[in-house]
């Protein structure tokens, strides 16, 4: 987001309505030139295609085929027929593959949002804090299930988010990305609502938390496609480079019904 030009830095009363304005999550504000990219940003973006470029120009050459090799396809077999962790790491892996082939068209667009995930840490249960949990206690306090992929639930106390008595009625907007993220708010916040410090918010680390549960959600299920995706394409259940000129193009569904038929003891 571009920042309002140094003169209006000047003016008190300006800087105050722009930060209210941001706080509040208002995006573009009356002292921002819209659609405007400044010097400093244009030279910050094409250092950073420079630095792309020569990351990509130094890499390690790809030997292909990169999805199965005869050696991992024979060593993940051993493995599933000879070991408990192996057996148990494939049948995991078919419930959950059998799960998404059974799923309806649409699927992917919902388990794969547009809008951009947010980040667990600092989850704070806004049902059970200060009583059964602590606030900013992150990822370890929450479940997540992708058989119910809409909801996370407290380890404490149970209590399923989203949820209509906990409202995400706080937004950042980003006008540039054209997207809206929402937030809830401690009960100080809601209680002082011109108060935009951040001083009533839920603390993580010394440092105020603004937690979206709607957001976490949409982070477990991008991950869990990124998981599954990657354990069916390699046996042995290592990274590979997503790129057009690695990955099988065919449906998805398919693709994981044959790295099933290729694991298959």
């Amino acid at each position: 987001m571009n920042f309002p030009p140094p003169h209006s830095l000047s003016d008190p009363e300006k800087v105050a309505s722009y930060a209210c304005q941001v706080a509040m999550g208002k995006g573009w504000t009356n002292l921002q030139e819209q659609n405007h990219t400044s010097t400093a940003e244009t030279e910050f973006r094409l250092s950073i295609k420079q630095r792309k470029d020569a990351i990509l120009a130094a890499r390690r050459p790809i030997n292909h085929p990169i999805l199965y090799t005869p050696a991992n396809i024979a060593q993940a077999r051993r493995n599933i027929a000879t070991t408990s962790w192996g057996k148990a790491w494939y049948n995991e892996l078919r419930q959950r593959t059998d799960h998404l082939i059974a799923q309806p068209a649409g699927y992917l667009e919902q388990m794969i949002p547009a809008l951009t995930p947010t980040n667990p840490y600092g989850f704070t249960c806004p049902a059970c804090v200060g009583r059964l949990s602590q606030p900013g206690a992150g990822a370890y306090a929450f479940s997540w299930d992708y058989r119910s992929p809409e909801v996370i639930r407290c380890k404490a106390c149970g209590q399923e988010l989203p949820d209509a008595h906990f409202p995400e009625d706080r937004t950042l907007v980003c006008p540039r990305r054209n997207q809206t993220f929402t937030f809830y708010l401690s009960p100080t916040e809601i209680a002082n609502p011109d108060d935009l410090t951040g001083r009533h918010a839920w603390p993580w680390v010394s440092n105020p938390a603004y937690v979206s549960a709607a957001g976490i959600v949409r982070e477990r299920k991008v991950v869990f496609m990124l998981k599954t995706l990657i354990q069916v394409l390699r046996p042995d259940g290592r990274y590979i480079p997503l790129s057009d000129t690695t990955v099988n193009t065919s449906p998805a569904a398919e693709n994981f019904e044959i790295g099933l038929h290729v694991l298959s003891p």
